[in-house]
């Protein structure tokens, strides 16, 4: 059964990153890791849409998103913003 939703967790992680277009950039990432290129401007794809809205994604599923964060929001109250709004907190 563990093994069962890991299967389905990784299965859903590249499904999400195919739906955000972000896939391509993780596997280029990972090549030059591998051949131990030195990165720059790695800020810009932190702080891109996609990459934010697939971290939003990726964590209101997690069982801990229910909790109260620092600033006071839960997963159900991000829910009620839109997508801009979203990405304009994270960031700010």
């Amino acid at each position: 059964m563990i093994r069962e939703n890991q299967e389905k967790k990784k299965k859903d992680t590249l499904r999400y990153n195919e739906y955000y277009g972000t896939q391509k950039t993780f596997d280029n990432l990972y090549a030059r890791a591998k051949r131990e290129e030195n990165f720059y401007k790695l800020y810009e794809i932190i702080i891109s849409e996609e990459n934010i809205l697939l971290a939003y994604r990726t964590i209101k599923t997690n069982r801990g998103s229910t909790t109260r964060g620092s600033n006071s929001y839960t997963i159900k109250d991000i829910k009620q913003w839109s997508e801009a709004e979203i990405v304009e907190y994270v960031r700010k």
